[in-house]
């Protein structure tokens, strides 16, 4: 009965969404009904009429069935993330948002529902075992790459966005992008800018900063890391030498890669892992994108130093299985979008760092030469100030997007509050409070009235005293 009702006030949420293809559906880890839909758009917007796409996207109804506010539209990262995967977390970050308006999460093309970018063997970049990546994989998935690739861009990302906003009958919308969607936020400003009310941007990479150059932002955030432990009492007296830890680590990697076992996760015997040096500065900066990541990095790296290999291998088995982006969409747009814009005073600036020196730009300039390159018409960075009010979050702790990004792309809005968290790193809507700012702001409309009490009730950087995580310490130097 109960399942019968809520299916009732959901359907009879949807009039914006009448003569539609849309149908309640059940999507992964949400108890409840959404809705689901897809539609055709053109593989070419030069030819409209030529080869469709099909696009998928869901839907989460408000909660208020009687609402009339704009829906959020909310843009995924990467660039390769399925937005409609990540649909359980969007609710659960968007919780207060979702009481007054629908969320609508759309599969940029490329990814999964929306003709994705398929290889019958994994690609996994980044996060191998030994190496950046394997050059032949890599080699054997562009071979499977369709004929129309080229038309698989951020540009035309946007314009299906629009072709489902429109096809839903919302008139306007409030768009979240986080990371890669930030980027993807200015696309959609830039040329469908009538159809947006209002911006919230995310772990910022605003058009003029290319994306890929992790480096220096790495090593910055690596060094914050570090810091934290040495002025944590209990932290400092579990590994009073970190720095050193890392840097035996490191060398020995760069020197060879490093043979362990790890149990077989179904099998429970014993199977060879070899790690390299690459993939291990990799790990080490995925670690540092949440302050509960960032939390395991001392004992691992002084279990490592110690000659115990294995619960850093354990992490990056476990975190190679629950990457969850199209890497042939990834490196599709970053190679035909970004990478032609490294100049060598960027490259020269970001390898300069005493963390992962130039493995950032290294996995871009080996791996962008296997890669289809064709021109694109990147004349949307161009655009702004944008008239649209916007609040720009960033994490004091981002590897990746840290807050000067935010403070590059603040200077392209007319209206604009940047907020930055410093018990926070990559995306702060993931934070204790980041749901609260959102909401407050799509409420006021204005980013003034956002009210910020809650960034300081966020609680400091906690560690993991041992590899098994039998206990904590907090950023004061308490056990738990």
């Amino acid at each position: 009965m109960r399942i019968c009702m809520l299916l009732i006030a959901l359907i009879g949420s949807i009039t914006a969404w009448a003569e539609t293809s849309t149908h309640p559906c059940h999507v992964e880890n949400l108890e409840t009904y959404v809705q689901c839909g897809t539609l055709d758009t053109p593989l070419d917007y030069d030819d409209p009429d030529g080869e469709q796409i099909s696009v998928g996207f869901v839907i989460l109804p408000s909660f208020n069935a009687s609402s009339t506010r704009p829906p959020l539209f909310f843009l995924a990262g990467g660039p390769g993330q399925a937005a409609t995967s990540l649909a359980a977390q969007v609710d659960n970050m968007f919780t207060d948002a979702r009481a007054e308006r629908d969320i609508v999460l759309i599969d940029q093309r490329g990814t999964g529902r929306s003709a994705p970018l398929d290889c019958d063997v994994e690609l996994n970049m980044g996060i191998a075992a030994e190496d950046l990546f394997d050059r032949g994989i890599l080699e054997a998935c562009v071979a499977q790459l369709p004929a129309g690739i080229r038309h698989f861009t951020t540009a035309n990302a946007i314009r299906d966005f629009e072709r489902v906003r429109s096809h839903l009958g919302y008139t306007q919308v409030d768009l979240y992008g986080g990371s890669y969607g930030s980027r993807a936020a200015f696309a959609y400003l830039a040329l469908a800018g009538d159809a947006v009310r209002s911006v919230i941007i995310d772990g910022i990479a605003p058009p003029d900063v290319p994306i890929g150059l992790f480096g220096e932002s790495a090593a910055a955030a690596f060094e914050r890391a570090l810091q934290r432990c040495e002025t944590n009492s209990r932290c400092r007296e579990a590994f009073p030498d970190l720095r050193a830890d890392f840097a035996q680590v490191d060398a020995q990697l760069r020197d060879e890669p490093v043979n362990t076992q790890l149990p077989h996760p179904t099998t429970g015997e014993l199977t060879d892992f070899r790690l390299g040096h690459g993939p291990f500065i990799s790990l080490i900066r995925l670690l540092l994108y949440s302050p509960d990541t960032v939390a395991l990095l001392p004992a691992m790296l002084n279990a490592a130093a110690e000659g115990d290999y294995r619960p850093l291998a354990s992490l990056m088995a476990s975190t190679t299985a629950s990457m969850d982006i199209n890497m042939l969409l990834n490196l599709t747009i970053v190679c035909n979008e970004d990478f032609p814009r490294f100049s060598e005073a960027a490259i020269e600036r970001d390898i300069d760092n005493n963390f992962g020196r130039d493995t950032s730009y290294q996995l871009w300039s080996q791996a962008c030469p296997l890669m289809p390159s064709f021109p694109v018409d990147l004349t949307w960075m161009e655009a702004g100030p944008f008239p649209q009010p916007a609040l720009l979050l960033s994490g004091a702790g981002d590897p990746v997007t840290p807050p000067s990004n935010g403070e590059r792309a603040a200077e392209q809005f007319d209206t604009q509050r940047h907020i930055v968290v410093e018990n926070a790193a990559h995306i702060v809507a993931s934070s204790d409070c980041g749901g609260d700012l959102i909401a407050a702001f799509l409420e006021a409309q204005s980013p003034d009235a956002v009210e910020t009490v809650c960034v300081d009730e966020i609680p400091g950087q906690r560690f993991v005293l041992n590899p098994l995580g039998l206990m904590s310490s907090s950023e004061s130097g308490d056990a738990s």
